[in-house]
């Protein structure tokens, strides 16, 4: 599943404070050569001049003491959102979920009226 959050909705907050608690978990340089998404800049640099903020996620059959299902998410991709296209800052996810991101992406610019990604 996935969920789409831009920074007017009121939960967007809620939802950055989240994907900061998980960066660590996915936005790893996993090559030898340094390249890939670090942790620090998804977390500081990145994450505060999201326009929006997109979650790859499995729902969990469990609830807290204020009924509010737990997922369990599997990536996720800030981007900006520009005059005729969106800017994709960052993706960080498990291994095979960065393509669903990709593909939901092109939804999202479609949606929005712009002409592609970058």
């Amino acid at each position: 599943m996935f969920q789409n959050i831009l920074r007017s909705d009121p939960n967007f907050l809620k939802m950055v404070e989240y994907v900061r608690g998980h960066t660590i978990k996915f936005c790893k340089s996993r090559k030898r050569n340094g390249s890939g998404v670090v942790n620090s800049y998804a977390k500081n640099d990145a994450l505060p001049s999201a326009d929006g903020i997109l979650i790859a996620y499995e729902p969990v059959e469990r609830k807290t003491r204020s009924q509010v299902n737990f997922i369990d998410p599997s990536g996720f991709v800030m981007y900006q959102l520009k005059s005729d296209y969106v800017y994709i800052d960052v993706i960080c996810s498990l291994p095979g979920t960065g393509k669903e991101l990709l593909r939901v992406m092109e939804d999202v610019a479609k949606y929005n009226k712009k002409s592609t990604l970058y």
